[in-house]
């Protein structure tokens, strides 16, 4: 039993979050974490769910199983205000919980860069709810377009255009063309085979942002060869839900899918200081705020720099700097001689098809394609999927989706019925 308990609260289970309170379990300190959602959700593949590939709750993973130690408590709930003066978190529930030392590990939103229009038409992969509902939509508007007898209205409906070229924006492209390649001709004979198109615009001049330029180069031809069309150097102004705008451009198309940034959670404005684009917070080199060491901030919301190079905002950072907070606080009165954070960058990887994708490993100077890289990517993120009964339904959709060349889920998730 540990002389001096200290009650220790993390908002926010993602990877930061739940790494550093199973870091925090044996310590002898009370650890609360909050959270909004009573799962810990395996985002990078939310992709996946989105374009039928996997059922959700394969990679959504319960909390409370995850957190089986008598010092953890798990709260669900959503923190609405923080009182730094007295030390208090108040839930939208009225619940009011007091702390010694506070995580904040709440992560980010889609960023829609302040247009309305879109935030209000588009959709977006942040969220099991939102990655549903695009799978929904794919899925209507193949109906849709099956019904109709009008080849305008069917290019409109099944055209679908991807905001973003980084790794989410391309993943999806891919698993996209993909699915529509395989469920048009199969389940839908009556429409034409290529009646059904992708677009995916980028802002920058090439996708994958941070990838070798190699990499950079293999993707935009292998996606252009599975017949994405691909607009670099532009962005999207605008969309009213039947058309997209890129400056005087338009594009008729039913479904703009949003994966062209993130943005600090609406809770960043309850934390004092100084903020850094897109509301990260600056930290010292052992994740704590500037004036409040005794509050931490780790994962996306934490801005720091190693050698001139910002932290990313990734998941195998969120993990690192946890266990950086885990381990100075159990430093106790020799946190002191603890070095500084230092993110070691692992890789970057990005699947573009079954049996192929792209693979860096700046460690040892290696880029790898094709079906190495996936099959690295294939391992690394099964690994990375939380509990033996997520991995074998992961396992199971991935069996469906690779060696039947079929989609695992096919629902659309509206009732028309009137009764």
């Amino acid at each position: 039993m540990r002389q001096n308990p200290e009650k220790i609260v993390i908002i926010g289970a993602g990877f930061g979050g739940l790494q550093v309170a199973k870091d925090l379990a044996q310590s002898g300190h009370q650890i609360i974490i909050i959270d909004c959602h009573n799962y810990h959700l395996f985002q990078p593949l939310l992709y996946q769910v989105a374009a039928g590939d996997l059922e959700s709750n394969a990679i959504a993973s319960p909390l409370r199983p995850l957190l089986r130690s008598s010092n953890i408590h798990f709260h669900w709930g959503c923190v609405k205000t923080i009182d730094w003066n007295e030390k208090k978190l108040y839930c939208t529930d009225h619940t009011e919980i007091h702390w010694d030392k506070l995580i904040l590990s709440f992560g980010t939103v889609t960023n829609f860069f302040g247009n309305k229009e879109i935030s209000e038409n588009a959709l977006h992969l942040k969220n099991i709810a939102a990655a549903e509902q695009v799978q929904s939509r794919i899925i209507a508007a193949l109906e849709k377009a099956s019904a109709s007898t009008s080849e305008v209205e069917q290019q409109g409906l099944l055209h679908f255009v991807i905001a973003g070229g980084g790794p989410t924006g391309v993943e999806f492209c891919g698993a996209l063309l993909e699915l529509l390649r395989i469920i048009i001709p199969r389940d839908y004979p009556e429409l034409p085979h290529d009646i059904s198109r992708v677009t995916l615009i980028q802002g920058g001049d090439a996708l994958l942002p941070g990838f070798a330029e190699k990499l950079q180069k293999k993707a935009y031809e292998k996606l252009q060869h599975l017949g994405a069309h691909i607009i670099l150097g532009k962005h999207v102004d605008g969309f009213d839900g039947q058309t997209v705008r890129i400056g005087e451009q338009q594009i008729s198309a039913s479904t703009l899918i949003w994966t062209a940034g993130v943005t600090a959670h609406p809770l960043i404005h309850q934390i004092p200081g100084k903020k850094m684009p897109h509301g990260r917070i600056p930290v010292d080199g052992h994740c704590r705020l500037i004036d409040h060491a005794h509050v931490y901030a780790i994962g996306d919301l934490a801005y720091g720099e190693n050698h001139g190079t910002v932290w990313p905002q990734v998941a195998p950072f969120a993990v690192q700097s946890a266990k950086h907070v885990a381990k100075h606080i159990l430093s106790g009165e020799n946190s002191a001689d603890i070095p500084e954070f230092t993110y070691k960058n692992p890789g970057s990887m990005a699947v573009l098809k079954a049996f192929d994708g792209v693979c860096e490993i700046p460690r040892y100077h290696l880029q790898i394609t094709g079906i190495t890289a996936w099959l690295l990517w294939l391992f690394i993120h099964l690994y990375g999927i939380i509990g033996g009964r997520n991995k074998i339904l992961a396992l199971m959709d991935w069996g469906v989706d690779y060696i039947r060349h079929s989609a695992a889920v096919t629902l659309i998730r509206e009732d028309k019925s009137p009764y």
